[in-house]
């Protein structure tokens, strides 16, 4: 599978990206991700076959970034 740096350009952002992006990018691991998602704190999306036992989550990052942007305020005040 080809990776979010070699599928875009410098200046194009991905509409989604996958759980090993996300800790690469943003340095959030994979446990903390799904606490958020339990919690209701970050959306992602599950994409996986009607009778797979897998799926590929994935994340928008904008999300993500609000998700920082929104702790750095919390943490400031």
């Amino acid at each position: 599978m080809e990776s979010i740096e070699s599928s875009t350009t410098k200046t194009e952002k991905p509409k989604y990206i996958r759980t090993p992006d996300v800790e690469r990018l943003y340095g959030i691991k994979k446990s903390f991700l799904y606490q958020l998602i339990r919690s209701g704190r970050l959306p992602s999306v599950l994409v996986k076959g009607k009778s797979a036992k897998w799926g590929i989550r994935l994340f928008k990052p904008d999300d993500i970034e609000s998700f920082i942007e929104h702790m750095n305020k919390e943490s400031a005040t």
